[in-house]
């Protein structure tokens, strides 16, 4: 706010606000004002656009979809461009394409994190359990390497949902020494179709301002959840548009 009183015409200043209220704060109207601050005073923004495209969250999918295109046409080599695009193919439910696109991001960048999440995210969602497994292990046990993990423990034909069961436990008991994203573990129960533990975790996240909250609510991933009154009560409290 003091950058901004010395001089308002600085779109990184309106873009980094507009990061603060919409993943920090779950402000979306004062986060959306900012964003459009910030493309107005520069077009060629393609971060601030590809980040804009959270309209998908807000149920806005044809004007999240102008955004995310734009960002991709204006910088079309970036690992980062490339992951939140492909994220927002999943939004879509365009997975086969999200893969494309995934796959060119990790030409760019093999060790891309945020590329590994949307890989595990986007096999799981194509059915394809053992891609979407091992993607959820390199990006568990590299976002968390100073922590125990269960996934050691695999052998050939192990139960995928077994293991992710342990690996959620695992988590869960390892957060008193080390800060682990609620929705991390959500994921965990999730997969291990421990559903009404996943929504317990779902709202520690939302308690805990976790900046993927807004994705955990929207996402398709989630889909099995959206009928639960709790989660329906979390879309609710966080004023997102429940479909």
């Amino acid at each position: 706010m003091k950058a901004l009183s010395l001089d308002s015409t600085i779109a990184e200043v309106h873009y980094t606000l507009a990061l603060m209220y919409t993943w920090g704060m779950f402000d979306w109207e004062s986060g959306e004002q900012s964003f459009k601050k910030a493309i107005m005073l520069k077009p060629n923004y393609p971060e601030a656009r590809l980040y804009y495209s959270i309209l998908n969250i807000l149920g806005r999918q044809d004007e999240a979809k102008v955004q995310a295109e734009t960002g991709i046409e204006q910088d079309p080599a970036n690992p980062l461009i490339l992951d939140l695009y492909a994220g927002d193919l999943g939004f879509l439910r365009q997975y086969e394409e999200a893969l494309n696109i995934l796959r060119k991001a990790f030409e760019i960048d093999p060790a891309s994190i945020l590329a590994t999440w949307h890989a595990g995210v986007t096999y799981f969602s194509l059915g394809n359990y053992n891609d979407a497994f091992e993607a959820f292990k390199s990006a568990f046990s590299f976002q968390y390497s100073n922590l125990s993990h269960a996934f050691g423990e695999v052998t050939d034909g192990a139960d995928i949902k077994k293991i992710f069961k342990k690996e959620a436990d695992t988590l869960a008991r390892q957060r008193t020494k080390s800060y682990i994203l609620p929705t991390d573990i959500a994921i965990s129960y999730f997969i291990s179709g421990e559903y009404n533990k996943a929504i317990d975790w779902l709202e520690k996240g939302l308690e805990e301002k976790d900046p993927n909250m807004p994705y955990a609510i929207s996402d398709p991933f989630f889909d099995p959840l959206k009928d639960e009154p709790r989660f329906r009560e979390i879309a609710k409290k966080m004023n997102l548009p429940y479909k």
